[in-house]
């Protein structure tokens, strides 16, 4: 039996999307630090309902209140001690893909093209980490498309240097062909730049 035939009007489509919805939020890192806050909290409640139930209840016969409050405080530090811990380690480790982005991006901004972030997990830092080491390729195929680029303009523009070099020489002497010797010479300057860069 499918979902729209247990519920009519609720389509095929509409449970698609219902499932999809929920492998979403079940990948998602804020779905996952709510689910450890609900459990903490349901678990902070039970312990200190039956701490009432077993321990306090009984007491308040007896006129040992005192002594019923000072354990209910320790309980309640001890829980609050260790919800603090459990919750610093979580995040820590759920934090830890954000960290080596964080890296990653410095290194980049540094200039190292070569950076390649592992990804560990499969949720929205799984998907950034994805969408960066993509980020870096394009940013890699751009900066040596433009470097061919500049080398191949380079490489074209000597043979018409090399000819004004050669009108150059057949000029007669004079202010005006020192100028444009001086123009000529910084190009050529110019162009074995790019080479050495290249």
């Amino acid at each position: 039996m499918t979902d729209h035939q247990i519920w009519p009007g609720f389509g095929e489509g509409r449970s698609r999307r219902l499932r999809e919805r929920w492998a979403a939020v079940h990948k998602s890192v804020f779905a996952k630090l709510v689910t450890i806050m609900v459990t903490m909290a349901a678990c902070l409640l039970l312990l200190v309902s039956g701490f009432f139930w077993l321990i306090v209840s009984p007491s308040l016969n007896t006129g040992r209140m005192y002594e019923a409050h000072v354990a209910l405080l320790v309980v309640l530090l001890l829980v609050m001690a260790a919800v603090v811990l459990t919750g610093h380690a979580v995040l820590k480790r759920l934090l830890r893909p954000l960290r080596a982005l964080s890296d990653g991006v410095a290194r980049l901004s540094a200039g190292e093209l070569d950076v390649v972030l592992p990804n560990c997990t499969r949720d929205e830092f799984g998907r950034l980490t994805d969408a960066f080491n993509q980020m870096v390729g394009r940013v890699r195929e751009m900066i040596g498309a433009r470097d061919q680029l500049l080398l191949d303009v380079s490489h074209e523009l000597r043979s018409p240097v090399t000819r004004m070099k050669v009108a150059l020489e057949l000029l007669p002497d004079g202010e005006h062909r020192t100028r444009m010797a001086a123009d000529v010479a910084e190009m050529e300057l110019a162009f074995s730049c790019v080479f050495v860069r290249g």
